[in-house]
């Protein structure tokens, strides 16, 4: 389970990169191109603050439920040199 100060942080940090991506005219440029581009509208990446306050931990419970699941699971096997 993720607690509030686990939340909280991952928060913050999201906030602070969202407003870093666009502290320069070209960062500001290409955020509006992105958001056009992927969702055609930019003024959506206006309202990406507001929504990353309202993520609560049931959000981030139902969104780990369908994404960490048997099927999206990819198993890797690892060899030494030698082929042992």
């Amino acid at each position: 389970m993720v607690t509030d100060e686990e939340l909280s942080g991952v928060k913050k940090r999201s906030i602070k990169n969202s407003i870093n991506r666009v502290k320069s005219g070209s960062g500001l440029a290409f955020q509006l191109a992105y958001y056009e581009s992927l969702f055609d509208d930019y003024s959506l990446l206006f309202k990406e603050l507001e929504e990353i306050e309202q993520i609560d931990k049931a959000d981030l419970m139902r969104v780990m439920q369908k994404t960490f699941v048997p099927e999206n699971r990819t198993i890797g096997e690892l060899k030494p040199k030698g082929g042992r």
